[in-house]
């Protein structure tokens, strides 16, 4: 991988910028999960699953979601060497985080008050 190789490294002593390397790194997922997003959202529609939703806000609610995991895997290759230790903890902090999530949501807050539906939006993933 790119970490381990030390490409970026070796690409910034030859003159590449930070905001270069990143805007591409961005580009790059955001190319990659449109099409993902845009097969599964096809997928769920043509199955009927999510037939009688608006299709854009469905769109967009999970792309926005895979650039939230992008933006957390990042978060977490700082504090890796390997990637695939960072994919890991990455992935269980997720699973962490919607458990907490659905605790929150199902078992503390039960009533239906503007105040329990904040207080679970702050323990939400993203």
């Amino acid at each position: 991988t790119e970490k381990e190789k030390k490409l970026v490294e070796a690409m910034k002593m030859m003159g590449l910028k930070d905001w270069v390397y990143w805007l591409s790194y961005l580009c790059t997922q955001s190319v990659m999960n449109l099409i993902i997003v845009t097969g599964v959202v096809a997928v769920c529609w043509g199955f009927s699953i999510i037939r009688h939703s608006d299709l854009f806000l469905v769109f967009s609610l999970i792309f926005l979601f895979t650039v939230s995991l992008i933006s957390m895997g990042s978060i977490f290759s700082v504090f890796f060497n390997k990637p695939r230790t960072a994919a890991v903890v990455a992935s269980l902090s997720t699973l962490l985080f919607i458990g907490v999530y659905a605790l929150a949501y199902f078992y503390i807050f039960k009533d239906d008050s503007w105040q329990s539906k904040f207080l679970t939006g702050l323990v939400s993933l993203a």
